[in-house]
């Protein structure tokens, strides 16, 4: 297997020569602050948003835009124990839409506050909610769009391999040709590839 590394995120904004005599010298430090975020945001899309090997051929339960229902969530966790999934490492990832929708359902508002009483276990990454029936249920807000809602997704954990440059560079340039305008463009070099398994669900919802 081959991981290349052949994909770019930047951020990039210019400002005009002016700036530099007006007393706004810390407006510059906060958007070359705020630049390694961004590019974070634009690397997590892409991963989310990936349809290679899996995703996109999963089969759809559930209508766009149309809150999700406890009878979905089911159908959802049977594929999984068809394909005799282990118990270990099943996933509910939703959207902050969908995530209301999921609790005004009474039974998974109870189960989603029981799990996350106490601690949270280290190997939870961040946007764990609680869990669901046999699923480990994550809040993210950049999954993939749909026609008007969003594409949730109940499945079993699965592999990335991921590569990046160590740390966001910055370049800057200095542009007279419109104006003159002092340009910055933050950059963050990485590839990946995805080990997908062969079941699992596209949730459509909000």
């Amino acid at each position: 297997m081959q991981l290349s590394v052949n994909q770019m995120a930047y951020y990039a904004f210019r400002m005009p020569f002016e700036m530099n005599v007006q007393k706004m010298a810390q407006y510059l430090t906060l958007l070359e602050k705020v630049a390694p975020e961004a590019i974070a945001h634009q690397v997590d899309y892409e991963l989310a948003s990936d349809g290679t090997n899996g995703f996109d051929a999963f089969t759809a339960i559930g209508t766009d835009n149309v809150d999700v229902t406890e009878a979905i969530v089911l159908q959802g966790e049977q594929n999984l124990n068809d394909n005799l999934a282990p118990l270990s490492g099943r996933h509910f990832v939703f959207s902050p839409a969908t995530y209301t929708s999921l609790i005004q359902i009474e039974a998974f508002r109870n189960q989603l506050y029981s799990a996350s009483i106490g601690n949270l276990k280290a190997d939870k990454g961040n946007g764990y909610m609680g869990k669901i029936l046999t699923l480990d249920c994550y809040m993210h807000a950049d999954l993939e769009s749909g026609t008007s809602g969003k594409k949730n997704f109940i499945g079993q954990e699965e592999a990335i391999a991921f590569v990046e440059q160590q740390s966001v560079k910055i370049e800057k340039a200095t542009n007279i040709t419109d104006g003159g305008f002092n340009e910055y463009m933050a950059y963050n070099v990485y590839g990946f590839k995805q080990v997908k398994s062969a079941f699992g669900r596209e949730v459509d919802g909000k």
